[in-house]
């Protein structure tokens, strides 16, 4: 489960990353922006090195967007003042006269438009990368650590599939088959379980008890 999360964070920054940068412009360097050095240069990198990148890639954003009078780059929404019929024109565009195409008569575009519009909001998309990369490094340090312990679930994956190849490599117990394993949490680092196994035709279930301390895990077979 935590590799999953750790795996989802990785690939949604990195696709974010990559809208993101090509959504606003961002090259990586100082030369005019393309895909190879905007969105694509940005995303390799991420998959590269991550944990480098992705917080410089939020550092970089914040310093170009606010370097910007006007941050997304295309056209804005306008309204018509006459007629208010909306409109998307050029940012060139703002300030001068021009002719709705719905009424067909001249009207001054506003020099400004909604915030909103045009501004991206750097600090709150900085705060919150910043958060989620706090997340994913305490996840990072916790895998490594072992504080985080794998579920009872998985544990029982782990432990059936443990089982069967212990048994698959003793000549004596080849032929013997694990037909399920429920294990259950007692306390502690301690789980116990019921064991299904057939061999012969026959079909017995025997109890095994397991111990997991986050890191490593051991089971045995009563008999």
């Amino acid at each position: 489960m935590m590799n999953t999360a750790m795996w989802a964070i990785l690939i949604g920054t990195t696709v974010w990353v990559a809208y993101d940068a090509h959504k606003y412009k961002i090259a990586v360097n100082k030369k005019p922006y393309s895909l190879n050095n905007g969105a694509v240069a940005w995303a390799l990198s991420c998959v590269v090195l991550w944990i480098g990148f992705f917080p410089y890639y939020l550092i970089h954003r914040s310093k170009i967007l606010k370097s910007r009078a006007v941050k997304p780059q295309g056209d804005v929404k306008v309204d018509c003042a006459l007629c208010g019929q909306h409109l998307e024109v050029p940012q060139e565009m703002l300030g001068q006269i021009a002719q709705c195409p719905s009424c067909q008569r001249e009207f001054c575009i506003p020099s400004a438009v909604k915030t909103d519009q045009l501004t991206a909001n750097p600090t709150l998309t900085t705060v919150v990368g910043f958060i989620v990369f706090a997340i994913q490094c305490a996840l990072l340090i916790l895998m490594f650590t072992g504080d985080i312990k794998m579920s009872t679930a998985d544990l029982q994956t782990q432990v059936e599939e443990s089982i069967r190849a212990k048994l698959a490599k003793e000549p004596a117990t080849a032929e013997i088959q694990v037909k399920l394993l429920a294990l259950v949490h007692k306390n502690g680092n301690q789980y116990e379980g019921i064991v299904e196994i057939s061999a012969g035709g026959e079909t017995k279930q025997f109890t095994v008890d397991v111990t997991y301390d986050g890191k490593q895990f051991m089971w045995q077979i009563r008999r």
